[in-house]
């Protein structure tokens, strides 16, 4: 048996857990922007919104780390490739 290298199990756990990946992303986003705003002397209604605002963007870039990891699995290793049904799932 050969063991995977790091960046091999990060990518097959993104492949396999997508979703589940941009979950996580998206909830340790306004966890720590909430975390962040908290400490600075605003008003609540203002730390709430950029704390969204900031998971937003965190999470659009989740978005796009997966499809990066997606494009890197097909180009690199067609082999390992799942095959989808017509819709994409």
């Amino acid at each position: 048996m050969s063991e995977q290298s790091t960046t091999d199990s990060i990518v097959s756990f993104v492949l396999e857990n997508k979703l589940k990946t941009i979950l996580y992303t998206w909830a340790a986003g306004i966890t720590g922007s909430l975390a962040y705003e908290w400490s600075r002397p605003i008003p609540g209604s203002l730390k709430i919104i950029h704390s969204r605002v900031y998971a937003q963007a965190i999470t659009l870039a989740a978005l796009g780390s997966v499809a990066a990891v997606e494009m890197y699995q097909a180009t690199h290793h067609p082999d390992k490739v799942k095959k989808v049904d017509k819709h994409g799932y």
